[in-house]
């Protein structure tokens, strides 16, 4: 049986709760819907979200988050390029590269990356280009951990820099982007061609 609930931070200083979380079921939206997953205590400790390559088993959920996070900026991408972005992310001569993010083993979050070269240093730039994690997954970790799987990846790569954009009014993003490192002072434009 399901129990339904929403996560309120008070729940976080009990360490003998599970904590409940929704996911919602592919073509439904929104948190009064959904199957549970649970974020499990674990000798004391939160247990993590699994971050990992995306897989070509992935791409029917991948698709949902994609569109869900379109859709919370307000874009609508081309279906041919989605199965263009779904196609690079699995060509190795592709700079595309993606992490998805699993709980209990559901795929709830993603992160496309890629590697550039820069004028101000001869070793490549990191460009975190889309975050995504499902509703009913935030406050599991996850979109800290994808971050961090690419700060990772970028390392390996012996990158010069990792950045990331967001829009001024994703304060839930921000709250989250300034404890992993202080905004840049540069404001960016962009003409469309």
């Amino acid at each position: 049986m399901s129990r339904r609930c929403i996560v309120s931070s008070a729940w976080f200083r009990s360490p003998q709760l599970a904590f409940y979380y929704f996911r919602s079921e592919p073509g439904i939206r929104g948190w009064n819907t959904g199957t549970v997953f649970t974020k499990k205590l674990f000798e004391g400790k939160f247990v993590s979200p699994i971050i990992r390559s995306l897989q070509e088993s992935d791409k029917e959920k991948w698709q949902v988050l994609f569109a869900d996070y379109q859709e919370f900026y307000r874009a609508k991408i081309p279906s041919q390029i989605v199965d263009h972005t779904w196609a690079r992310i699995f060509e190795e001569s592709s700079s595309v590269n993606a992490f998805g993010a699993e709980v209990d083993g559901v795929l709830v979050g993603f992160t496309h990356y890629l590697f550039h070269e820069s004028t101000w240093n001869d070793r490549p730039t990191c460009y975190l280009e889309d975050l995504y994690v499902e509703p009913a997954a935030r406050g599991t970790g996850a979109a800290k951990e994808l971050i961090l799987g690419v700060e990772k990846a970028a390392r390996e790569r012996n990158a010069f820099r990792l950045y990331w954009h967001t829009q001024q009014y994703n304060s839930k993003a921000r709250s989250l982007y300034d404890t992993i490192t202080p905004p840049s002072s540069f404001i960016v434009y962009r003409v469309g061609l």
